[in-house]
């Protein structure tokens, strides 16, 4: 049960600003005749109301949420993809058939043309 004593005790949080976020304190503690930059946030948290944002703003917020959501899910369904896709290549790797027909059709690659492997030897480096 939360007393008046732990309502009104403070806790040190750390925040991490812009630089211009920083001059915005550093004025307005200025401006209101503060001592602290805490005071300026503590006053901002005091007065502001999340109901005072203008139909426009909260259509616009809205909006942007909207095209968040649908990125996000572009997004998770590209992943979902790509690991659906990465995991068909690991099957094939490990399928000791699909080697087999590798290895063939190299052998019938460099059958038709044998300067192919000093070609690949000397692109590789070997």
């Amino acid at each position: 049960m939360a007393g008046i004593q732990d309502e009104t005790r403070m806790v040190r949080k750390q925040y991490h600003l812009s630089a211009q976020h920083v001059r915005r304190i550093e004025a307005l503690r200025a401006e209101l005749g503060v001592s602290s930059d805490a005071e300026v946030i503590r006053r901002a948290i005091d007065t502001f109301d999340a109901d005072a944002l203008g139909r426009e703003e909260r259509d616009l917020v809205e909006a942007t949420a909207a095209d968040l959501r649908r990125g996000i899910e572009r997004l998770n369904e590209r992943i979902a993809d790509t690991l659906e896709r990465t995991r068909e290549a690991r099957e094939r790797l490990n399928d000791p058939g699909w080697i087999e027909s590798i290895r063939e059709r190299t052998r019938r690659e460099v059958e038709a043309d044998p300067a192919l492997v000093g070609a690949v030897a000397q692109m590789i480096g070997a």
